[in-house]
């Protein structure tokens, strides 16, 4: 008789004792040794933070790395604007290892004209009166649409870049990104240096110049068919005011995005479970579900359910009144579901294609329709189950769905059903 051991690094040896008679050729498979695990458990302020394991990445905060083979790990978090941390973490069999990391703001500055430093991240922004949501309400106010630009359908974004001074005025305005209209461009100049004063930024207390870039958005509204029925409803609950292709899916999918005019054009971009756009969907404090409690970077206070994300109220899809679609279009439409996304992507043909200049994909179904999906990022109506400061997206460019934090903006795709 033999004893057989198999032995592996960090795993609990497998033994089997075998019993050979004289002459006897014996051939066994032998058992693969078990391995010793635990489990990794990483939070970040900011979230949305890259992880990366002993040099592979693993995803973003907060990341749960469930049979993680015990021993010493090598650490690292980082996100664009903060400093790396990178930590030595011992991963514990049966054990879950917990950390839960505070990124410091990577102070990134440039000099100006006057050689005073302009920060563009400082540890205080600068903020408009009111915040993003008194921005948002004073731009739509205040812009005017130039005329010449009406009538040559012109629309798009105009990217403006501009500095606040530490009196809160606003300087050095320069267009960045041009919409491709000089007259939306110049009227995105004046709406900027009409603004009132900010409240200027901070850095180690000390009132500092920020550089601020944001998008002025010029959007024309089309006369939509069928702008009244027999009951004297508007277009937006009409049914027939904007057009539904039936696949041969479980549901029927519009042809343009909310806020556009045409398939090929991209539209709105929203947070997930808001109803309007803004010009920051790059941190929780812009973010209408999020309340800053307890002393925490988030604090879900709308669909949640485990309290270690907010306040539990255990819903798991956007209500009527938070989805956009529904909001914009009517009741009849909605935002598709994490299902009806991945049923777009494995029971349609999505072919490579351009159209109007914009790259995407047309999307031919079972029964031989087809709609055109510009690249880009869409949501679904569906939260993340064990990860509620995320939701779940369809990423057009490659066919695929993933989760997003919340407070990004995205496009929407509404469908109805058959």
């Amino acid at each position: 008789s033999y004893n057989i051991e198999t032995r592996k690094a960090n795993h609990r040896n497998a033994t089997e004792t075998i019993t050979v008679e004289e002459g006897q050729e014996k051939v066994i498979t032998l058992k693969e040794p078990t391995p010793i695990v635990g489990s990794l458990f990483i939070n970040s302020t900011p979230l949305d933070a890259d992880v990366t394991i002993s040099g592979k990445q693993r995803g973003k905060t907060p990341l749960n790395v469930e049979s993680l083979l015990i021993g010493t790990y090598n650490v690292e978090i980082s996100k664009s604007g903060y400093t790396t941390e990178k930590l030595t973490i011992d991963i514990r069999e049966g054990e879950t290892t917990e950390r839960d990391i505070t990124l410091k703001r990577a102070v990134v500055k440039q000099e100006s004209a006057q050689d005073e430093e302009v920060f563009v991240t400082p540890e205080v922004p600068a903020e408009f009166p009111g915040g993003m949501k008194g921005l948002n309400k004073w731009m739509s106010e205040n812009i005017r649409y130039p005329e010449a630009a009406r009538e040559r359908g012109s629309q798009g974004k105009t990217f403006v870049k501009f500095i606040v001074d530490t009196d809160g005025s606003i300087q050095n305005i320069q267009v960045i990104k041009s919409s491709g209209d000089a007259d939306l461009d110049k009227e995105a100049k004046r709406l900027v240096a009409t603004m009132p004063r900010w409240t200027p930024g901070k850095m180690s207390g000390k009132i500092v110049r920020t550089s601020f870039t944001m998008p002025v958005n010029f959007k024309l509204v089309p006369a939509v068919k069928n702008t009244s029925v027999n009951n004297g409803s508007s277009a937006a609950n009409n049914l027939n005011a904007y057009e539904a292709v039936d696949l041969g899916l479980s549901v029927k999918w519009a042809t343009c995005n909310v806020g556009a005019n045409a398939p090929h054009e991209l539209g709105g971009r929203y947070a997930w479970g808001e109803t309007e756009e803004k010009s920051d969907y790059s941190r929780w404090g812009t973010y209408k579900w999020n309340k800053n409690l307890r002393g925490r970077t988030f604090y879900m206070s709308k669909y949640c359910t485990y309290s270690s994300f907010g306040y539990v109220d255990n819903k798991t899809a956007l209500e009527p009144a938070d989805d956009v679609a529904s909001v914009k279009w009517g009741d009849a439409w909605r935002m598709p579901t994490f299902d009806e996304l991945k049923e777009l992507c494995s029971e349609c043909n999505w072919t490579r294609t351009t159209q109007n200049g914009v790259d995407g994909y047309k999307v031919t179904g079972p029964n031989g329709k087809s709609i055109f999906l510009p690249d880009g990022l869409y949501w679904s109506k569906s939260l993340m189950p064990n990860s509620n400061t995320a939701a779940y997206d369809l990423n057009v460019k490659f066919q695929a769905c993933y989760n997003e934090v919340r407070y990004k903006g995205f496009f929407v795709r509404p469908v109805r059903e058959r």
